[in-house]
């Protein structure tokens, strides 16, 4: 049976028999597990040291555990670059470190992520861009390459706020309603004022929801289903007239209306139609079959409660029993299944272990086993196929159906279609405008939100504030004009402010340079 071993490994074993045996003796000081940890990795240590005593000459002289030896401390040890450090090498893991490893040219070293207190531990990350997948995640990660089980503070926690998911009592109207307009307001059997009146409701009438709402051009709707003058239990009243020169019409009578989505316009369900229609031209793309959508259909979030804000806010509602803040109308994981402070429990561990499964690799800023293009100039660029891409942005939809705008895949998703915005418009014929510009913004001022509320000890511009500065440096360039110069200014101000108000020492989540290879060899 072959020896699945990387030429890393033999690395460890030559570099650990050649050294010197003063140095030999200093290496024996630093962690490695024990060799009798049922772990895979021990055991190929061991069958590739028994290898290595067998086949090269310099390890004929050394026992198979000292070999063994060698590979684990090596591979437990051992920085960027080859290289272990008398004292930044024993340097403990946290999944909240409050410094990180730099490897500029001829300098090695920590820089800071936060102020630290006197007598605090310094720690570092043994993890990339896996700080940011959940709990179950991270642990797994670890123990598979570094041989232990993290006990830090994020992976003792009772709560995992990445694997938040949205409750159908979210997005939903309140129950009860009172007309506050004067002196009456028309009842519409469809949502909109050219749709046939059913009814005039005068000023102070009573009614009941459907919790049903939509939104159209002249505003919010909701939907009636029972009303004391009125017997017709299909039909809909405009919330506010604000875009047809009125006030509130409408109000709720116990509860508040959800609030709309936070600077982002893309919802889940959208990310991959929108692709598809500025880059391909609405042409059809194949997808990948990475896991069976049809089993997914039956855990579908009600559409209001996946494309509902998730951001908190000042005077929000919030749920006085978790530990990170979580807004009113959220589940948070508990055992095998989301709780909602409504009362509503509800299940989907394996549709979300699935889905899971496939973002951790497909998310990854790497993109592994994807084509390099070796052109001069764009030398190392990716150059995935049409239907990766397709699948990666349908998968966004697809989680952000199932669990809503908290949970990790969905925002990972937009942060893959942020890259994918700045790449396509570097490399191929696409240009920026106003909505474009927009969409991308807010799309990446809801991953900064989001990075923001899950309390985590690096500050969001650690990880986007590289996508943040050549993003705005984009939209100086773009001349908004008629409805969409509102939103644009107002999101290229905010995001201004956020880079402004951010001077971060790394980055630690640098952007994914990649599109389509359709489009670089039609480019």
């Amino acid at each position: 049976m072959p020896l699945k071993a990387s030429t890393a490994l033999v690395r460890d074993v030559l570099g650990f028999v050649k050294m010197p045996d003063s140095l030999r003796g200093a290496l024996l000081s630093f962690s490695f597990p024990r060799l009798d940890l049922e772990h895979g990795l021990v055991d190929v240590a061991l069958q590739l040291a028994k290898l290595c005593k067998d086949r090269l000459p310099e390890c004929k002289a050394f026992e198979v555990e000292w070999l063994q030896t060698g590979i684990l401390v090596t591979e437990m040890n051992i920085f960027p670059g080859g290289r272990i450090f008398w004292t930044l090498s024993r340097i403990n893991h946290s999944c909240a470190p409050n410094c990180v490893f730099t490897n500029s040219p001829g300098r090695w070293g920590l820089r800071t992520l936060r102020p630290i207190a006197k007598g605090e531990e310094l720690t570092i990350s043994y993890l990339g861009e896996e700080l940011l997948l959940p709990t179950s995640q991270r642990k797994w990660l670890l123990w598979r390459s570094k041989c232990f089980v993290c006990q830090c503070l994020r992976c003792t926690s009772t709560e995992d706020p990445l694997r938040d998911r949205a409750c159908a009592c979210l997005g939903r109207a309140p129950r009860k309603w009172h007309v506050v307009n004067k002196p009456a307001v028309w009842q519409r059997a469809d949502p909109s004022t050219k749709s046939r009146a059913v009814a005039l409701l005068k000023e102070g009438t009573e009614f009941d929801s459907t919790g049903e709402l939509r939104s159209t051009a002249e505003g919010l709707w909701v939907q009636i289903e029972e009303c004391e003058t009125n017997a017709q239990h299909s039909g809909w009243v405009l919330v506010d007239g604000a875009a047809l020169g009125l006030g509130r019409l409408v109000e709720p009578s116990e509860g508040k209306l959800p609030l709309p989505p936070s600077h982002a316009g893309i919802i889940p369900g959208e990310l991959r139609n929108r692709f598809q229609k500025r880059a391909l031209g609405s042409r059809l793309g194949a997808s990948a079959n990475w896991y069976d959508q049809y089993k997914l259909e039956s855990h579908v979030l009600p559409a209001a409660s996946a494309a509902a804000r998730w951001r908190q806010n000042s005077g929000d509602d919030q749920d006085p029993g978790s530990e990170v803040g979580l807004p009113a109308g959220w589940a948070r994981l508990q055992g095998e299944r989301w709780c909602c402070s409504c009362g509503a429990s509800t299940g989907a561990m394996a549709a979300e272990k699935e889905l899971s499964e496939v973002a951790q690799r497909v998310y990854a800023l790497s993109l592994p086993d994807q084509k390099r293009a070796s052109n001069a100039g764009v030398r190392g660029l990716a150059l995935p196929e049409e239907s990766f891409v397709l699948s990666a942005l349908r998968l966004a939809d697809d989680a952000g159906s199932l669990f809503g705008r908290r949970h990790w895949i969905w925002q990972w998703g937009l942060l893959f279609a942020v890259d994918l915005d700045l790449s396509l418009v570097r490399y191929t014929y696409m240009q920026w405008d106003a909505a474009l510009a927009s969409e991308t913004a807010g799309m990446l001022l809801e991953v900064w939100d989001w990075l923001t509320s899950l309390g985590l000890s690096q500050e969001p511009s650690l990880f986007l504030h590289s996508r943040g500065q050549r993003l705005a440096k984009e939209m100086e360039g773009v001349t908004p004009t008629g409805s969409a110069k509102e939103r644009f200014r107002e999101l290229q101000v905010e995001l201004r402010r956020r880079l402004e108000a951010s001077t971060p020492s790394v980055s630690l989540l640098p952007p994914r340079e990649f599109i389509p290879g359709t489009l670089f060899i039609a480019h």
